[in-house]
């Protein structure tokens, strides 16, 4: 039953992560539409208050650029973790088997 459980824990791992990667398209899909926003605005606009806004939207776009590739990390270490917990348990498994042969032989 135990293992049932890994491999349903090992399936949702890599199910999240291809959910956080589907979505990667479309947040810069959103960030490039603000910061086009941005640039359509900053024609119309002049002075200090217009740079400040442009630098303000710029700046959050690039902290939003960096937390999308902090996404991108997480779903990669979700990817590898399942796949070092698959390899573990098979190797487990293996091991299990080959113990549960060799009971059988010397009995």
């Amino acid at each position: 039953m135990s293992d049932i459980t890994t491999q349903q824990r090992i399936g949702a791992q890599r199910e999240a992560a291809q959910k956080v990667l589907a979505k990667k398209a479309e947040f810069h899909q959103h960030i490039a539409k603000v910061r086009q926003s941005n640039h359509d605005l900053a024609r119309g606009y002049q002075g200090q208050a217009a740079s400040a806004l442009t630098n303000l939207v710029e700046n959050w776009a690039e902290d939003a650029d960096r937390l999308v590739r902090e996404f991108e990390a997480f779903a990669q270490r979700l990817v590898d973790t399942d796949t070092h917990t698959a390899a573990s348990q098979d190797e487990q498994a293996s091991t299990f088997q080959r113990s549960a042969r060799q009971i059988r032989t010397s009995i």
